[in-house]
């Protein structure tokens, strides 16, 4: 039976799924800061984010524009995790 109950219940699942998924994408952009920091790289590169704006927009997903903002705000803060790494000469702040 649908129920607000049971929805919250499937959102929680789903958000637990969610949190330890951008855990393991950040720890992975941590290592990329590194690299870069280590390379001499800049923290953006427009075509990786247009890569991934581009891999969105050719799904078959119903809320296209609402993924995308999700996304803007994860790149936004993995652009500031390399930042920081950056600014401390490759070590994690």
């Amino acid at each position: 039976m649908l129920t607000i109950e049971n929805s919250r219940k499937q959102i929680d699942k789903i958000d637990n799924k969610l949190i330890d998924l951008l855990n393991s994408r950040f720890e992975i952009s941590v290592q990329i800061g590194q690299l870069k920091q280590k390379d001499g790289k800049n923290v953006f590169d427009k075509s990786r984010e247009q890569a991934i704006y581009d891999k969105i927009n050719n799904t078959e997903a119903k809320y296209k524009k609402e993924i995308i903002n999700v996304y803007t705000e994860i790149m936004k803060n993995s652009k500031e995790l390399q930042k920081n790494i950056k600014a401390n000469n490759g070590q994690v702040d």
